[in-house]
């Protein structure tokens, strides 16, 4: 299938060569084949023609993510975690308030080792969760997700439930509802961890 629809935007190119709906499926398709330097190019002929368009400029911040996860040099990689904060910034710049744009902004502040910068942005997408568009939820449960595991590494552990709780009631997963068992007993919250071992076990 991804075969076939590499060959179908190929050629869809080759006849709209700037058409930017097809540029950005064809980063997203390089994306998910784990070639974000392809993807940034043509994120990049999109950006020419419409430097506002909302999916070119995720792409854009996703590819530098990307790119800086498969850097071998520490450098290198910090540079890519540079270019994925001014992505992000631009997303708000264009966008202000894209939820997107601020989960985005924290994975590259996380990658820099900045965790405050990193808390703050996640922590105003929660902030504003009610207000969002449902196009929007799945970053705040990204969001969620994201400080929950910040707070954990950080030994926060009560508000790391909270957050990893909020994570698990959007996505059912089984290893968040395990996670909560354990941070729970680490945080000496018994009640709590029985109450998290008591789903893991299917028991009413």
């Amino acid at each position: 299938q991804t075969e076939a629809a590499r060959a179908t935007i190929t050629a869809a190119l080759l006849q709209s060569p700037d058409d930017a709906n097809l540029l950005v499926a064809a980063a997203e398709l390089a994306l998910q084949e784990r070639q974000p330097r392809v993807a940034l190019d043509y994120v990049g002929r999109a950006l020419a023609s419409d430097p506002a368009l909302l999916p070119a400029l995720r792409l854009q911040a996703q590819g530098y993510l990307d790119q800086a996860t498969q850097a071998t040099d520490s450098v290198q990689r910090l540079t890519y975690y540079g270019l994925a904060v001014r992505s992000a910034q631009t997303i708000l710049l264009y966008w202000p308030g894209d939820a997107s744009g601020f989960v985005y902004l924290a994975k590259a502040r996380l990658g820099e080792g900045n965790q405050d910068l990193a808390e703050d942005a996640l922590t105003r997408v929660i902030a504003v969760a009610d207000a969002l568009r449902p196009e929007e939820r799945a970053s705040v449960d990204e969001a969620y997700l994201l400080r929950g595991d910040l707070f954990e590494q950080q030994g926060r552990l009560n508000e790391a439930s909270a957050d990893l709780e909020s994570a698990y009631r959007a996505s059912g997963d089984p290893s968040l509802a395990l996670r909560l068992y354990r941070v729970s007993l680490e945080a000496g919250e018994i009640l709590e961890a029985d109450r998290w071992l008591t789903l893991l076990l299917g028991d009413d």
